[in-house]
């Protein structure tokens, strides 16, 4: 979660006809070396308005801000996983935007239920 630590506002993407239109943000220096892009959710992106160039992190900014206690960044790092797979997205996709090399590696973080599989395989037609 370093990358995420050190998310800065410079790092947000912004959509280019609309400056005040956040659309994702750029992780810089992740821990494979590579710079990754990733979309935000709307509701992400609304927070992300709020955050000033002055502030040390801006993702430190709004997760103290939301975070209840006890919750770290890791915590919500194996969350947004287990959501993504039990939502259907697949592990390709998942792995990608966690910035994991390994689909290995991000099935670790997956939590998954066994209502969250029943679903998945009505879904595919397999029940």
């Amino acid at each position: 979660m370093g990358e995420a630590l050190n998310l800065m506002v410079a790092d947000l993407i912004r959509e280019p006809l609309l400056r005040a239109q956040i659309t994702g943000c750029t992780f810089r220096r992740t821990k494979n070396g590579e710079d990754r892009s990733i979309p935000l959710s709307p509701r992400a992106a609304l927070l992300a308005c709020n955050w000033d160039s002055t502030s040390q992190s801006a993702f430190q900014h709004a997760f103290r801000a939301v975070a209840p206690a006890g919750i770290t960044p890791h915590t919500l790092r194996h969350s947004y996983v287990t959501r993504a797979l039990a939502a259907g997205v697949p592990l390709a996709v998942v792995a990608a935007l966690v910035g994991h090399r390994s689909y290995r590696t991000t099935a670790r973080y997956a939590h998954l239920s066994a209502k969250d599989c029943l679903t998945q395989l009505q879904k595919h037609g397999m029940m």
